[in-house]
């Protein structure tokens, strides 16, 4: 909507909408980042995401471990940053699993009297 004669001697400070929606806002800025990186989460909520302490998100985001994007001052984690992290810490084992005894092994305990 095209601002008439009239409106403009009226109000010739005012911003016209298409000035602002060019502004770079925190919506926008939020908006463009879901469109770069998919869905985001507060860093705040990482901890619950991942079932970790808070100090041990905090760890891991200060350790690069798990990417962040800052956007109008304020953390933020995409889901794909935490999906990364989860498959990397399934590939690392903690403790080695048991190993297994040989079928012969097992046969000859359970018949053996």
């Amino acid at each position: 909507m095209e601002m008439t004669i009239d409106q403009a001697e009226l109000f010739p400070t005012f911003p016209t909408i298409a000035a602002t929606a060019r502004k770079r806002t925190p919506l926008r800025e939020i908006m463009d980042a879901v469109d770069k990186h998919g869905a985001l989460i507060p860093q705040a909520f990482t901890h619950v995401a991942l079932d970790i302490s808070k100090q041990r998100a905090h760890q891991l985001i200060t350790a690069g471990r798990i990417a962040t994007i800052e956007i109008a001052g304020k953390s933020f984690v995409p889901i794909a940053a935490i999906d990364i992290y989860l498959s990397e810490e399934r590939n690392k084992g903690g403790r080695p699993p048991k190993a297994q005894p040989s079928i012969r092994r097992m046969f000859s305990r359970a018949y053996a009297k």
